[in-house]
């Protein structure tokens, strides 16, 4: 699937939450279609690393919304868009304010999130693109079964230097593991995940990458798709380290 052009109409505004300043507006897009999206304005390295890891993601079964390419004619900036997926963030579902989440919600969210059936693709994915900034505002919850995952701008080797190497997802699951039998459990969804996996569906994401418009992504493109050729075969001994002592850090 191409990654489309949209042209951003006035009267955007400031998401609330969140470091990138994300705006909630609605594009028109190449095709003639208007839809809500969700825009930020980052450098054009991290405008790729966003499309990419959401067509990855997308192809592999997960919910992550659209990416898009967004032109601003206000500023005449491009910008990172993605379709407004219309759900709340984890800690909106269940009315948590600001950053300050206490233990006892900690495990009452562990106990939803460790119900979702694709958790396990969920924690391989992060693995494998290496996102170590998944936290609980950038993953959405329709309430039921729909988690989305969002902000994938630090994945792929790009989060800042001397941020911490976690897999929150998987951490914060491991919370209501409360006994050895439900981490195996974990452990074992985590594993198979692992096989059900397709490699190739880098390749497939890095030539839709190179055809966006306006990224210039071609380099790019090949640079994460030789990263994530290399990271692959570790999969499973990077998410098995992870499991013996978990240990939860949200923010």
């Amino acid at each position: 699937m191409a990654v489309r052009l949209g042209t951003l109409l006035p009267g955007a505004q400031p998401v609330g939450i969140g470091k990138k300043q994300a705006k909630r507006g609605f594009a028109i897009f190449s095709d003639g279609g208007e839809k809500p999206v969700i825009v930020k304005d980052i450098p054009a390295v991290e405008i790729a690393v966003e499309v990419f890891c959401a067509l990855l993601g997308r192809s592999a079964g997960l919910s992550i919304p659209e990416p898009a390419v967004i032109w601003d004619p206000s500023n005449n900036h491009i910008l990172f868009g993605a379709v407004d997926a219309g759900y709340p963030n984890l800690l909106q579902r269940f009315n948590i304010a600001g950053d300050e989440v206490s233990e006892e919600q900690i495990r009452v969210i562990a106990s939803r999130l460790v119900m979702w059936t694709k958790l396990a693709e969920g924690v391989c994915f992060d693995e494998w693109i290496w996102n170590v900034d998944r936290n609980l505002q950038n993953l959405l919850w329709d309430g039921h079964d729909e988690f989305v995952m969002i902000d994938h701008g630090s994945a792929l080797g790009f989060a800042p230097k001397g941020h911490a190497d976690q897999n929150l997802l998987l951490e914060v699951s491991l919370v209501s593991c409360d006994n050895s039998e439900k981490k195996e459990t974990l452990q074992d969804r985590v594993m198979q995940a692992i096989n059900e996996f397709e490699p190739q569906l880098a390749e497939e994401a890095a030539r839709t990458l190179q055809q966006a418009p306006h990224l210039k992504a071609a380099d790019s493109g090949q640079q994460f798709l030789s990263f994530l050729r290399e990271r692959f075969p570790q999969l499973a001994s990077l998410l098995l380290k992870r499991f013996p002592n978990p240990q939860l850090n949200m923010f």
